[in-house]
């Protein structure tokens, strides 16, 4: 995989973000080929989500994304710049925070880490939809985690226009969720007719 597949502008931050997350993917799967797939689901497209919604103001918080796992653990590489570390230690102060002191927390977040926490409920939204045999239980404990999540990042206005993409997302997960998927009903019409 290479930079240019991302899409995103051409920048020294988002290219030394790729450079360092690409290699933390490929160190963590066996086959180039899901590494690119999990790389591409995860954090191209939430860098992506940031810079269509943030703008070019947002390029930290886009390249935290691409960054990934090489910037958002107990060891952040330190070939990146100051300001992602920066921006991975921000982030770091929400945690595993409670959903009821979450509020408390995020709203002390410069407007980059509310946009990416926002964009973090909108993708776990729509990973939920694409996983495969997940227990209903977990889907709905991360169902709930993205709803509390997102709405403890919007704050009171959605500044940067991303609910109409969040309520999508939350909707195609509660047909999930109700065993009432779009993608399932023509297996189970031509169930009904064989049967």
């Amino acid at each position: 995989m290479d930079f240019q597949q991302t899409e995103l502008p051409d920048r020294q931050m988002f290219r030394e973000a790729f450079a360092a997350g690409w290699a933390r993917y490929l160190s963590r799967f066996a086959h180039t080929d899901l590494a690119s797939k999990q790389y591409m689901r995860g954090p191209v497209a939430m860098a992506r989500l940031i810079f269509e919604y943030g703008g070019e103001e947002r390029e930290v918080a886009a390249a935290a994304c691409l960054a990934g796992p090489a910037i958002f653990c107990g060891a952040p590489d330190g070939l990146l710049c100051e300001e992602l570390l920066s921006f991975s230690r921000e982030i770091g102060v929400v945690g595993e925070t409670h959903s009821r002191d979450l509020y408390g927390k995020i709203s002390a977040l410069s407007v980059d880490a509310r946009l990416m926490l926002q964009a973090s409920a909108i993708m776990l939204l729509e990973q939920i939809v694409g996983s495969e045999g997940e227990p209903p239980e977990e889907c709905m404990k991360a169902y709930t985690g993205a709803l509390e999540l997102y709405s403890a990042a919007r704050g009171v206005h959605d500044f940067f226009n991303l609910d109409t993409r969040f309520e999508i997302a939350a909707m195609k997960v509660t047909t999930v969720l109700e065993d009432n998927h779009i993608w399932s009903r023509p297996q189970k019409m031509t169930a009904r007719v064989h049967a």
